[in-house]
């Protein structure tokens, strides 16, 4: 079992003003890469989690950094996504490809939580 941090360029998602003021949005997720999933196909998929949202251009107003933060954080967002194996595992061990490994990582929790707490999402 390793779980790993991955996220996704989202920008083209969220409103033009947004994209604007962020420049890239990134939406961050954790997995689980010995778990898969058939959901309704034959093709295997990871569950990805979602933990949140971060983005390329930070503004200097505190205010308004929150502000945008809750701009791009929606209440009915979903909280699982899920990408076919094939896809994912083709592309390099980072943060932008398959995910960075999280090393001493044994539950969903404690991923999200590290995640949280150490710099993936701003």
């Amino acid at each position: 079992m390793a779980f790993r941090v991955v996220r996704f360029d989202d920008t083209e998602y969220f409103r033009e003003d947004l994209q604007k003021k962020c420049g890239r949005i990134y939406e961050v997720y954790v997995y689980d890469d010995s778990a898969i999933t058939c959901c309704c196909e034959v093709t295997p998929s990871y569950e990805l989690n979602y933990v949140g949202v971060t983005w390329r251009d930070y503004p200097d107003d505190n205010d308004e950094y929150h502000s945008l933060r809750n701009d791009l954080v929606s209440p009915d967002r979903d909280v699982v996504r899920y990408i076919h194996c094939r896809l994912l595992d083709k592309k390099p061990d980072d943060i932008n490809g398959r995910g960075k490994i999280l090393n001493n990582i044994d539950n969903l929790e404690d991923a999200v939580e590290y995640v949280n707490g150490n710099g993936y999402i701003d």
